[in-house]
């Protein structure tokens, strides 16, 4: 996968360090091409909204007078919630983690889907 030089460094080094991982553990193909996209996009969320908060503070003040949360707020926590999701579906906590597992082969006999996946895998 081509990490996209859109998002920021600190999201681009992530995703890299994600991908390294799910590669050397063989649970990954060009399937997940889309996911990671997503992935990588989702942190990049995060860390703008992070800066963006600590940079303005957690409160603005609304044209009325009152004092109510940044709008960063809810983009941080809803990329929040998206990344913990996401970190689940590629078993990158200790939770989800064992239930990813390598696709194996059957009495020598590779499925369909196996050699599907085979030949994606050939295409990284």
């Amino acid at each position: 996968m081509k990490i996209p030089e859109d998002i920021c460094k600190e999201a681009q080094d992530f995703l890299q360090g994600v991908i390294d991982v799910l590669t050397v553990q063989g649970v990954i193909t060009s399937l997940d091409d889309g996911g990671l996209e997503l992935f990588g996009y989702t942190y990049h969320t995060y860390i703008q909204a992070t800066k963006t908060l600590l940079r303005e503070g957690y409160t603005v003040t609304s044209e009325r007078g009152y004092t109510k949360a940044h709008p960063c707020v809810k983009i941080q926590l809803d990329a929040q919630v998206q990344l913990t999701k996401l970190m689940d579906s590629f078993g990158l906590n200790p939770r989800s983690r064992k239930e990813i597992v390598k696709p194996k082969e059957r009495d020598g006999k590779k499925t369909p889907i196996d050699k599907f996946l085979d030949k994606t895998r050939e295409y990284r």
